[in-house]
């Protein structure tokens, strides 16, 4: 199995928020090619599980996601998003 490297540059002004993702202690290879990844296999489209891994990105580097209304229940959600949505425990 081979490996190549390639390198990337970013604007420290522009791409601050970035940077401080990439440099949080976690693999930063891993991070670029799950994005790199996300973007081409989806196209460009966010799904589900996306934000479910976006959000678990975030409670891994101490953000605190709560709830700020108690969610309206209508009725209207997939039954597999309800699923997906109970699961984060939020």
């Amino acid at each position: 199995m081979s490996h190549v490297t390639v390198t990337v540059s970013f604007n420290t002004e522009k791409h601050a928020d970035l940077l401080a993702w990439l440099n949080d202690g976690s693999n930063r290879s891993d991070k670029i090619r799950r994005a790199c990844e996300a973007v081409f296999r989806n196209q460009g489209s966010v799904t589900l599980l996306d934000v479910l891994r976006a959000i678990e990105d975030l409670q891994h580097v101490g953000i605190i996601v709560r709830e700020r209304d108690k969610a309206r229940d209508d009725g209207d959600e997939p039954a597999e998003a309800v699923l997906a949505l109970n699961r984060l425990g939020l």
